[in-house]
């Protein structure tokens, strides 16, 4: 990905919100919550604690959804960014 974030912000790729039911029905993106919680691939230049690769919680609706070559992306403010999961 070629994109780097500007101010205090990350760009985040949300973990997959396609869910099946034990009976094999898929459940359709738009109707099921967004995904608050991802791995970091890209980092402003203004963010100290959180790196690439980390894994993060952030607030529901925060964020800004992109497509970059087909995938999704959140660029969230880091004052949404509620934890790093270690």
């Amino acid at each position: 990905m070629n994109f780097k974030p500007l101010g205090e912000r990350v760009v985040v790729q949300p973990h997959s919100t396609e869910e099946v039911t034990p009976g094999g029905i898929h459940i359709p993106h738009g109707s099921q919550e967004r995904p608050n919680q991802g791995v970091v691939v890209a980092v402003s230049d203004e963010v100290e604690n959180i790196e690439v690769g980390n894994e993060v919680l952030f607030e529901q609706y925060s964020g800004v959804l992109i497509k970059i070559d087909g995938k999704e992306y959140a660029v969230v403010q880091l004052q949404y960014v509620m934890g790093i999961f270690q």
